[in-house]
């Protein structure tokens, strides 16, 4: 186990020497075949790095550690040779950055400096932050690395495919407060969020190395944080955990609830490779920075590698087995649906819940302006609701709270929208037509938490404070003029589930 112990430093004063260090502990020897790892033993020789590598350093903590095949290769090393440990944070007026560290495997208490990721700028690379690219502010906290893989058609128009292999940093970005920002009438979030970065590493000289990113964007776009990752070997597949942060609710009101925050649904994350992209409906494709571009099986089409955030299906799975009530509506149901309406519109779940998994899809049509509305209804007169709105055209995903809480509470709470980018490739099929994406939407609401999953490609987490014992009694589609594929709904999940 390896820990850190920090006393923080303020932005406005310098950074306490030794104010925060890096320690190890050692599991006790337990009943023979047991894998309980419930008892510890702190290192003796404590504290194995007593401080940051610079006294300019604002911010040094969350040690992250594991073997990296990549760096090995890098730096001519057999791989497993050594391991690697990072540990995130900041240099004073230059920025965010990650500390790196190689670690003896026979003697793992000694972690020698290798240099820093970052460092030159706020904006790691120098790239200017758009609406995809991420933004890097000070600091950088609970840092993983990770080397992710996907299979890609080759170019030549065969149906042979090669490995292609990316490095990926991901961590949570920060930026310093001078004040408390929950202090603030209404509240407003802190500006952190957890993002991500690839890109490849170069040797610069007998021990150091020197990363230049290609890639960069967002794991989450709401209230999603301090994500931590490891290999799971059951499902051959990266998870992560995260914390839902509650910096949307007053000091007094958390005070008043009595805790503070949720775990996230654990996810899957992966590298994932789209093939005989033309276009995209929304933006133009040179223009996102969250995804690479390689050459595609004709002049005019691409293969996009996207990273791919979705939460665990067994999980997900679980869950709704454990629904009191299940709804469901192909297409043929849908349309017998809006017959009786003026409008296309439907009304799915009518039973009270406090809990619901949401599974839709659409076809999208490039003419077609209105957006399409899920609404989660809190009250009768829907004077209380919570929208999640698709603009197709423009490529935006807006989570809108500013009807999720009653007038008398909403100085208590941050109901400002999540305004998020997200658009749909267009894609070549077999008989060479371009061919418009499906639009994938998976809603998980539990309470006042909502977890937005759109194509794999976005995810947005969100806090509602509705103050109705009820939570959501009714949800509803708009849709205009688009097609609804199909719509799937689970009603009251069980929120006791055995996960580990």
């Amino acid at each position: 186990m390896i820990a850190y112990t920090s006393v923080s430093a303020k932005p406005d004063e310098p950074y306490p020497p030794n104010c925060e260090t890096l320690s190890l502990a050692f599991p006790c020897p337990g009943t023979p075949g047991s894998s309980h790892l419930t008892e510890w033993e702190k290192y003796s020789k404590n504290p194995i790095l007593p401080s940051a590598p610079s006294d300019k350093v604002i911010a040094w903590r969350d040690p992250y550690a594991r073997d990296w095949e990549t760096l090995d290769r890098v730096r001519g090393k057999e791989p497993g040779e050594v391991s690697y440990g990072i540990i995130a944070g900041g240099y004073k007026s230059i920025g965010s950055a990650l500390f790196l560290y190689e670690i003896d495997k026979q003697k793992v208490e000694d972690w020698t400096y290798l240099g820093d990721f970052g460092s030159k700028s706020s904006c790691w690379g120098g790239k200017p932050v758009d609406r995809w690219g991420a933004d890097m502010r000070d600091i950088f906290e609970v840092a993983n690395f990770v080397t992710l893989s996907a299979k890609v058609k080759s170019a030549d128009g065969s149906n042979t495919t090669r490995e292609e292999k990316r490095d990926f940093f991901m961590m949570s970005a920060a930026t310093w407060a001078s004040e408390d920002s929950t202090k603030f009438t209404p509240p407003q979030r802190p500006p952190r969020q957890e993002i991500f970065v690839s890109g490849d590493f170069a040797k610069c000289s007998e021990e150091t190395v020197t990363f230049q990113p290609k890639v960069t964007g967002y794991i989450d776009r709401g209230g999603y944080y301090a994500m931590n990752t490891f290999y799971d070997p059951n499902r051959a597949a990266v998870v992560a955990h995260a914390w839902i942060m509650e910096d949307d609710l007053s000091h007094d009101k958390r005070h008043e609830q009595g805790w503070s925050g949720f775990l996230a649904l654990p996810r899957i994350i992966k590298l994932e490779a789209i093939s005989d992209v033309s276009g995209c409906l929304g933006d133009k494709l040179e223009e996102i920075s969250s995804i690479e571009l390689l050459p595609g099986a004709t002049k005019d089409t691409h293969t996009v590698l996207a990273l791919n955030v979705a939460p665990c299906q067994d999980v997900i799975d679980a869950l709704k087995d454990r629904a009191e009530q299940k709804q469901s509506w192909d297409e043929d149901a849908i349309e017998q649906e809006i017959k009786t309406s003026s409008r296309r519109c439907i009304a799915l779940g009518t039973v009270p819940s406090h809990t619901a998994i949401l599974q839709t899809k659409f076809h999208v049509k490039e003419d077609e302006r209105d957006p399409i509305v899920i609404r989660l209804r809190h009250n009768e007169d829907l004077s209380f609701h919570t929208s999640i709105l698709f603009d197709t055209a423009s490529g935006t995903i807006t989570v809108d709270r500013s009807k999720s809480v009653s007038s008398d509470e909403a100085q208590h709470c941050d109901t400002r929208p999540e305004v998020v980018p997200h658009v749909l490739f267009y894609c070549r099929d077999e008989e060479g037509k371009s061919v418009l994406e499906t639009l994938d939407v998976t809603v998980v609401l539990d309470h006042g938490v909502i977890e937005v999953f759109v194509n794999g490609r976005t995810a947005i987490t969100t806090r509602i404070y509705t103050g109705h014992e009820e939570g959501c009694d009714h949800l509803s589609l708009e849709f205009g003029q688009r097609g609804v594929r199909s719509v799937e709904l689970w009603h009251g999940l069980s929120c006791t589930l055995d996960y580990v």
